[in-house]
């Protein structure tokens, strides 16, 4: 199966092929078909591939790794495997309360 990022990139590329074919040869856009090819060139793909690419990116963010990635929440990270049982945060991720992601 392939992972969302392969479509999204998938998408991406397709949609910068179809606008370069626009680029190379606005003739196309003469016929019905070429109007409606370059609505959905310029538009729909663009605008699919964004909201595609927003899921993905907040999908991401909700991961423990993502959030430590950032030189200051490093320190808030490390507190998760504190052994502490005052710490409400590390008691809930030591004892698998909340997800490990």
């Amino acid at each position: 199966m392939l992972s969302p990022s392969t479509v999204l990139i998938a998408v991406i590329v397709v949609a910068v092929v179809l606008v370069s074919v626009l680029i190379i040869k606005p003739s196309v856009t003469v016929t019905r078909g070429g109007k409606i090819l370059a609505f959905v060139s310029i538009f729909i793909f663009p605008a699919f591939s964004g909201s595609m690419g927003f899921s993905e990116h907040m999908e991401r963010s909700k991961t423990t790794a993502f959030c430590t990635s950032c030189h200051v929440m490093q320190d808030y990270g490390k507190s998760l495997f504190v052994d502490d049982l005052l710490s409400v945060a590390a008691a809930h991720f030591q004892n698998n309360r909340v997800s490990r992601d």
